[in-house]
């Protein structure tokens, strides 16, 4: 039946559109004269959409009148895939970020008023989960065993989504003591923003791209021309993460911790803490959680690490953030982030999800040593009185009268100081704290925590630095 109609069409099309015939008889189409018969498909008309092209209609039953010629179509805007040649990129101080906001379509990505013109001037907008390129679910939920170092996401190859502590090593860099407060100035493009450009000073060329939020009932979107939003790798609670946001009237950079659902902007970051001048090689990178990559010593019973642990990870930061304390001292974590636990544990008990031998951030088959464990080292070398003298490093304290350390045992502890969360380093070269797997029993925001001094001999219980203190870690064969 379908051959003889196709028959007819055929008859129809020479009989209706032949330039010989009557200018008046109208050029019939097998959907037109056969509205039944299921072959609007095999007409001639190949080239004419069906409805789900991409191609909009104003009906639903499109002729070949009303689609228009591909020269009258508007070219679709391109988004840039995550191909770092496609972008602009900077060198800051050690790092070396994109200077333009991601702009790749994902699943889940957004334009802000859902307009591809937005995308091609502030990039795309993305959930938390969809820039790291996690489950949905993580949202909502703690993800940190899945979040890697340094973490990828959606970000190019050999580049990933900055932590906070590597978005605070920007914004140091660009702070000075003239003003240092003026990191988000500095980091601002000069035009764009209502009544407070920037002066762009190191071609990070931020931009005002606002915010927005997904609703059952549609898409919300805010701020554009006034705020700028841009994730960070870190969480902060089960539904939050830390973001970088600056504002058109505000000089400061902020680092807040928002619900993981909103969508905000990338800015990806080059994987390595900066460049050498000669090739595209990175002068240093973290030593890891990889126990081949260090030293260990065997005292007593114990097989300890001989040196501090250098892994990267959402949080950790070097002294003063110069990467070449950490090449010297390792890194410097709050106790959760040590513990792998969910920052609110730096103000609340988290006793309920310690491990015993809890292995935290450390090598497989290692554990962050509680206090019995820093205990019995101690009681092996003598007793906290005079266990410094024989744990501390031979050179790298600040000298003192009459104190000489001996390193009797090979476990070369050194003087990192320590960091109080915000950037307030202090006590390099004078002290060194080493953090427990213990909760103090009677103060939720308190965990043990193990100093030595340059000025005395001893090996003590430090009963002053809050969880939030940023300490060394030392880690603990099973």
């Amino acid at each position: 039946m379908k051959k003889l109609l196709l028959f007819v069409c055929v008859v129809l099309a020479i009989l209706g559109c032949g330039g010989d015939m009557d200018d008046g008889m109208p050029c019939l189409t097998c959907k037109e004269a056969f509205p039944d018969s299921g072959l609007a498909g095999e007409s001639s008309s190949s080239s004419v959409p069906s409805s789900d092209s991409s191609i909009p209609s104003s009906s639903s039953s499109i002729s070949s009148s009303s689609v228009p010629s591909s020269s009258s179509l508007a070219p679709i805007p391109s988004p840039k895939p995550p191909d770092i040649s496609n972008y602009k990129i900077i060198d800051i101080g050690t790092q070396t970020w994109m200077a333009e906001n991601l702009n790749y379509a994902v699943e889940g990505s957004k334009c802000y008023d859902n307009l591809e013109s937005y995308c091609d001037m502030y990039g795309r907008l993305y959930d938390w989960a969809t820039a790291m390129a996690l489950p949905s679910n993580c949202n909502s939920n703690i993800c940190s065993s899945q979040i890697q170092s340094p973490h990828q996401g959606i970000c190019p190859d050999d580049w990933h989504i900055p932590s906070q502590g590597e978005w605070d090593i920007l914004t140091s860099y660009v702070r000075n003591s003239d003003c240092a407060s003026c990191g988000a100035t500095k980091l601002k493009a000069i035009s764009g923003w209502q009544n407070g450009n920037g002066t762009n000073d190191y071609g990070f060329s931020a931009l005002p791209g606002g915010g927005g939020s997904s609703w059952s009932d549609g898409d919300s979107f805010y701020n554009i021309g006034s705020s700028g939003f841009w994730w960070s790798a870190s969480e902060d609670f089960n539904g939050t993460a830390y973001i970088r946001d600056i504002h058109y009237g505000d000089e400061f950079d902020l680092h807040n911790g928002y619900r993981k659902s909103n969508l905000y902007s990338v800015r990806c970051l080059r994987n390595g803490y900066g460049k050498s001048s000669s090739s595209s090689s990175f002068i240093r990178s973290s030593k890891g959680n990889n126990i081949s990559n260090y030293r260990t010593v065997v005292i007593g019973t114990q097989t300890w690490m001989a040196e501090n642990l250098d892994y990267t990870v959402a949080g950790s930061k070097c002294y003063d953030n110069d990467p070449a304390k950490c090449d010297e001292y390792g890194q410097l974590y709050d106790w959760a982030t040590a513990m792998n636990l969910p920052s609110s544990c730096n103000s609340n008990f988290c006793s309920s999800q310690i491990q015993t031998k809890h292995r935290g951030i450390c090598p497989a088959g290692w554990h962050i040593p509680d206090k019995d464990d820093w205990d019995d080292l101690i009681n092996q070398v003598g007793g906290y009185e005079t266990a410094g003298k024989h744990l501390k490093a031979k050179g790298g304290w600040n000298p003192y009268s009459g104190i000489k350390n001996l390193d009797t045992y090979d476990f070369s502890a050194l003087p990192g100081g320590y960091d109080y969360s915000g950037g307030s380093f202090s006590n390099v070269g004078n002290y060194g704290y080493w953090w427990s797997a213990s909760e103090y029993e009677n103060n939720s925001y308190g965990a043990y925590n193990r100093y030595m001094r340059y000025n005395d001999d001893g090996a003590n219980w430090d009963n002053g630095n809050g969880k939030s203190f940023l300490h060394s870690v030392r880690c603990l064969q099973d």
